[in-house]
């Protein structure tokens, strides 16, 4: 909504250089400078890279990139997904995980895993993956594969447990 006003004010010969999108949070302007960039509106500000070092989106962007790859899956992706939310598996395990190239790989590592909490849990992170998967497959939109993400696989919970650590900070 908000950037299709700053779209309708430069179709109707305001100059991009005179409009400011404000704000609570630098945060909520990355979806709008990404629609306003996609649409050929000149923007100055906003967020930085520095906005995609943040765990949850760092997280986030891992998870999706998993659920749209068409080819192997990438070994830093998956260290990242399996530590949002956690897993709490053994180092060794979780080194495994990230040595797999695919789900199947995944489903017969969690077959070969003698620790049964171990094995379960990277069972689940299969499931998890595969839903994801599953929903791409199916061209769901982003905001679905989020939302799935959020409140299925739990990534919500486990970024609301870290913003309850930062003490105050933006």
């Amino acid at each position: 909504m908000t950037a299709q006003a700053v779209t309708t004010a430069v179709s109707a010969g305001d100059s991009p250089s005179d409009i400011a999108v404000l704000t609570r949070v630098n945060s909520l302007l990355a979806p709008v400078q990404v629609a306003l960039t996609q649409a050929g509106v000149a923007v100055t500000g906003g967020v930085g890279a520095e906005f995609a070092d943040r765990t949850a989106v760092r997280a986030a962007l891992a998870w999706l990139r998993l659920a749209c790859g068409d080819g192997d899956l990438s070994s830093a992706d998956l260290a990242e997904a399996l530590r949002r939310p956690s897993r709490a598996l053994n180092p060794r395990v979780a080194e495994w995980v990230t040595e797999q190239k695919n789900l199947a790989g995944l489903r017969r590592l969690a077959e070969r895993v003698n620790h049964e909490r171990d094995a379960q849990k990277v069972a689940e992170f299969a499931d998890d993956l595969e839903r994801l998967q599953t929903l791409v497959a199916s061209r769901a939109t982003t905001s679905r594969v989020l939302a799935s993400l959020r409140d299925t696989v739990g990534l919500a919970s486990s970024v609301a447990g870290l913003d309850r650590h930062r003490m105050g900070m933006n």
